[in-house]
């Protein structure tokens, strides 16, 4: 489990990141779920800097000493990533794979 990194070896990592969608819903990946079972703050706390995100941009969030992932693990902060968009059927999408890895 990615969120507990400190806790299970003591390694000092203080950054977490996190692929997520255009919505930063907590269930969308796995390491998503990790986050939210450990502080179901952080997703809240992103919406209200990031209403929607944008494919292939990252957003990050700092962590107070009120965050349970700080508390607990000492992260400072965590790095939302979201994939670029190769879906046909949506606004954004990427049509060149040159694009996309020039995204990352």
């Amino acid at each position: 489990n990615i969120t507990e990194i400190y806790s299970s070896s003591q390694l000092p990592i203080r950054t977490i990141v996190n692929e997520t969608n255009w919505r930063f819903k907590p269930n969308s990946t796995t390491i998503s779920k990790q986050i939210h079972k450990k502080d179901k703050d952080i997703f809240k706390a992103t919406k209200k800097l990031y209403d929607v995100g944008k494919g292939g941009n990252s957003y990050h969030i700092v962590l107070d000493n009120e965050s349970k992932l700080y508390q607990k693990e000492k992260f400072q902060f965590l790095i939302h990533v979201l994939c670029p968009n190769k879906n046909q059927l949506k606004v954004d999408y990427i049509d060149d794979d040159d694009k996309v890895c020039i995204s990352f």
